[in-house]
Protein backbone atom coordinates (compact mmCIF):
# COMPACT_ATOMS: atom_id res chain seq x y z
CA UNK A 1 0.00 0.00 0.00
CA UNK A 2 2.72 2.74 0.94
CA UNK A 3 4.47 1.70 -2.66
CA UNK A 4 1.45 2.20 -4.75
CA UNK A 5 0.23 5.82 -2.64
CA UNK A 6 4.11 7.23 -3.74
CA UNK A 7 3.66 5.89 -7.17
CA UNK A 8 0.63 7.56 -7.31
CA UNK A 9 1.33 11.36 -5.77
CA UNK A 10 4.40 10.74 -8.12
CA UNK A 11 2.02 9.85 -10.93
CA UNK A 12 -0.55 12.95 -9.85
CA UNK A 13 2.76 15.26 -9.30
CA UNK A 14 4.02 14.75 -12.89
CA UNK A 15 1.10 15.04 -14.40
CA UNK A 16 0.11 18.53 -12.98
CA UNK A 17 3.95 19.77 -13.69
CA UNK A 18 3.42 18.66 -17.64
CA UNK A 19 0.02 19.32 -18.21
CA UNK A 20 -0.62 22.32 -16.01
CA UNK A 21 2.12 24.80 -17.99
CA UNK A 22 -0.18 25.17 -20.95
CA UNK A 23 -1.76 28.12 -21.42
CA UNK A 24 -0.54 30.58 -18.74
CA UNK A 25 -0.21 33.99 -18.97
CA UNK A 26 3.40 34.43 -19.26
CA UNK A 27 3.24 31.68 -22.78
CA UNK A 28 0.42 34.05 -23.69
CA UNK A 29 2.40 37.44 -23.16
CA UNK A 30 5.51 35.80 -25.17
CA UNK A 31 3.03 34.91 -28.36
CA UNK A 32 1.72 38.51 -28.25
CA UNK A 33 4.86 39.77 -28.38
CA UNK A 34 6.33 37.68 -31.28
CA UNK A 35 3.23 38.65 -33.15
CA UNK A 36 4.36 42.17 -33.16
CA UNK A 37 6.20 43.04 -36.23
CA UNK A 38 9.34 44.97 -36.41
CA UNK A 39 10.18 47.47 -39.11
CA UNK A 40 13.86 48.25 -40.33
CA UNK A 41 15.09 51.87 -42.13
CA UNK A 42 17.85 52.90 -44.12
CA UNK A 43 18.94 56.06 -45.51
CA UNK A 44 17.16 54.85 -48.59
CA UNK A 45 13.90 55.36 -46.24
CA UNK A 46 15.07 59.02 -45.76
CA UNK A 47 11.75 61.40 -46.72
CA UNK A 48 9.53 58.41 -46.64
CA UNK A 49 6.15 58.09 -45.13
CA UNK A 50 5.85 54.95 -42.99
CA UNK A 51 2.68 53.90 -41.80
CA UNK A 52 2.95 51.25 -38.89
CA UNK A 53 0.63 49.64 -36.19
CA UNK A 54 0.51 50.60 -32.74
CA UNK A 55 3.41 47.77 -31.25
CA UNK A 56 5.28 47.98 -33.65
CA UNK A 57 8.97 48.20 -33.61
CA UNK A 58 10.98 50.73 -35.50
CA UNK A 59 14.89 50.27 -36.16
CA UNK A 60 16.82 52.62 -37.46
CA UNK A 61 20.39 52.10 -39.17
CA UNK A 62 22.46 54.66 -40.02
CA UNK A 63 26.10 54.56 -41.26
CA UNK A 64 28.28 56.82 -38.30
CA UNK A 65 31.98 57.19 -37.53
CA UNK A 66 32.47 57.97 -34.35
CA UNK A 67 36.01 59.01 -34.29
CA UNK A 68 35.61 61.75 -36.81
CA UNK A 69 33.47 63.27 -33.60
CA UNK A 70 29.43 62.87 -35.51
CA UNK A 71 27.33 61.12 -33.87
CA UNK A 72 23.04 60.80 -34.89
CA UNK A 73 20.55 62.40 -32.20
CA UNK A 74 17.35 62.28 -32.29
CA UNK A 75 16.33 66.05 -32.59
CA UNK A 76 12.40 66.22 -33.12
CA UNK A 77 10.08 63.32 -31.72
CA UNK A 78 6.44 62.91 -30.57
CA UNK A 79 7.15 60.74 -27.69
CA UNK A 80 3.36 59.81 -27.25
CA UNK A 81 3.20 58.33 -30.18
CA UNK A 82 6.61 57.13 -31.24
CA UNK A 83 9.32 56.82 -28.69
CA UNK A 84 13.20 56.35 -28.38
CA UNK A 85 14.10 53.42 -26.80
CA UNK A 86 17.46 52.48 -27.63
CA UNK A 87 20.63 53.51 -29.42
CA UNK A 88 23.37 51.58 -29.75
CA UNK A 89 26.71 51.61 -32.41
CA UNK A 90 27.62 48.42 -33.88
CA UNK A 91 31.14 48.31 -34.66
CA UNK A 92 31.94 47.93 -38.16
CA UNK A 93 32.67 44.79 -39.68
CA UNK A 94 35.63 45.73 -41.54
CA UNK A 95 39.06 45.97 -39.10
CA UNK A 96 40.19 48.70 -41.65
CA UNK A 97 41.00 51.93 -39.47
CA UNK A 98 38.50 54.55 -39.77
CA UNK A 99 35.67 52.69 -40.91
CA UNK A 100 32.54 53.61 -40.33
CA UNK A 101 29.66 51.44 -37.88
CA UNK A 102 26.34 51.50 -37.74
CA UNK A 103 24.44 53.66 -35.24
CA UNK A 104 20.95 51.68 -34.52
CA UNK A 105 18.12 53.32 -33.01
CA UNK A 106 15.00 51.58 -31.82
CA UNK A 107 11.96 53.43 -31.58
CA UNK A 108 8.42 51.52 -30.27
CA UNK A 109 5.37 53.01 -32.41
CA UNK A 110 3.06 53.38 -29.10
CA UNK A 111 -0.29 55.57 -29.79
CA UNK A 112 -2.32 56.12 -33.14
CA UNK A 113 -0.97 59.21 -34.49
CA UNK A 114 1.23 60.91 -36.85
CA UNK A 115 4.57 62.45 -36.32
CA UNK A 116 8.22 63.45 -37.86
CA UNK A 117 10.84 61.78 -36.33
CA UNK A 118 13.53 63.79 -37.10
CA UNK A 119 17.54 62.38 -36.97
CA UNK A 120 20.85 64.77 -36.94
CA UNK A 121 24.42 63.98 -37.37
CA UNK A 122 26.88 66.77 -35.69
CA UNK A 123 29.39 66.78 -33.65
CA UNK A 124 28.55 67.72 -30.11
CA UNK A 125 30.50 70.80 -30.09
CA UNK A 126 28.88 72.44 -32.77
CA UNK A 127 25.79 73.84 -33.32
CA UNK A 128 25.30 72.98 -37.17
CA UNK A 129 24.12 69.54 -38.42
CA UNK A 130 26.57 67.59 -40.90
CA UNK A 131 23.24 64.97 -42.08
CA UNK A 132 19.80 64.85 -41.66
CA UNK A 133 17.30 61.83 -41.93
CA UNK A 134 13.65 62.10 -41.27
CA UNK A 135 10.27 59.83 -41.58
CA UNK A 136 6.78 60.76 -41.66
CA UNK A 137 5.23 57.95 -39.19
CA UNK A 138 1.67 57.00 -38.62
CA UNK A 139 0.51 54.88 -36.40
CA UNK A 140 -2.83 53.51 -36.46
Amino acid sequence: MWVSRHVLIAAFTSFLVFSGCRGTVPDQIFAEKKQMSQITLTQADNGKSIPVAAGTTLVVQLEENPTTGFRWEVEKDDTNIVALRASDYKQPVSSQVGASGLRVMTFEAKQPGNTKVVLVSRRGWQAREAKRYSVDVTVQ
